[in-house]
């Protein structure tokens, strides 16, 4: 389903009664398309991979990585000071 498929219920919009039970049903329809329609699209925009990645750490950032596990070992053998 595509957003621009999606109707709203505009006899909702009409009803004064805010406790209104009578468009529960209209109201979780329309819910459920959007939802529908967000799931749609993220499957469609959102690249898929099977290799899982670790953010951030690539060769570009390598040698700081390495620095920091260096310090952070050292910070840990030290008892954790501040």
């Amino acid at each position: 389903m595509r957003f621009s498929e999606i109707e709203p219920p505009t006899n909702v919009l009409h009803s004064n009664d805010l406790l209104c039970k009578f468009h529960l049903e209209d109201i979780d329809r329309y819910y459920n398309s959007i939802i529908s329609a967000c799931i749609t699209v993220a499957s469609s925009c959102i690249p898929k991979t099977s290799k899982p990645r670790l953010a951030g750490w690539n060769d570009h950032v390598k040698m700081y990585k390495e620095q920091s596990v260096f310090w952070h070992r050292i910070w840990i053998d030290n008892c954790y000071p501040r």
